[in-house]
């Protein structure tokens, strides 16, 4: 079904001895793009339909060279290009900085606890301009 919840197409499967089964359709290329699903009498999936944009250009972040404590200072260098090699420069570069708790690896594994991630919080949110060489 498409976002407007009208059927586009349907396919006949067989299921195998497992009761799974697999099949391929298109995506319509003329309507509209957003939520769509695929159904069966026993449950639906969504996803999600979107016009491509090719990319014109690319954005490398190096990684700082030490592990950042909270209240710390990391330095971290970026560089804009387009896809020729040419430096993005006089680019304004908008960026945001988040933190995320989150519960170490072992947690589930030793302490029979679930892992966790804690609501992230907004610790920087600025804008920048690419000097001539697109950092």
């Amino acid at each position: 079904h498409d976002a407007n919840y009208q059927a586009k197409d349907t396919v006949t499967v067989t299921t195998n001895e497992f009761g799974t089964f697999e099949g391929t359709f298109t995506a319509p290329s003329d309507g509209l793009t957003g939520q769509m699903s695929i159904g069966t009498p026993h449950g639906t999936a969504g996803f999600r339909v979107e016009e491509y944009k090719r990319p014109r250009f690319e954005v490398t972040l190096s990684t700082p060279a030490q592990t950042v404590r909270v209240g710390g200072k990391a330095k971290v260098i970026g560089k804009a290009m387009n896809f020729s090699g040419i430096p993005l420069a006089g680019a304004t570069i908008k960026y945001r900085v988040r933190r995320t708790a989150r519960a170490p690896w072992f947690w589930g594994f030793w302490c029979r606890v679930p892992r966790w991630s804690g609501a992230s919080a907004e610790i920087l949110n600025d804008t920048v301009v690419a000097d001539e060489k697109g950092s």
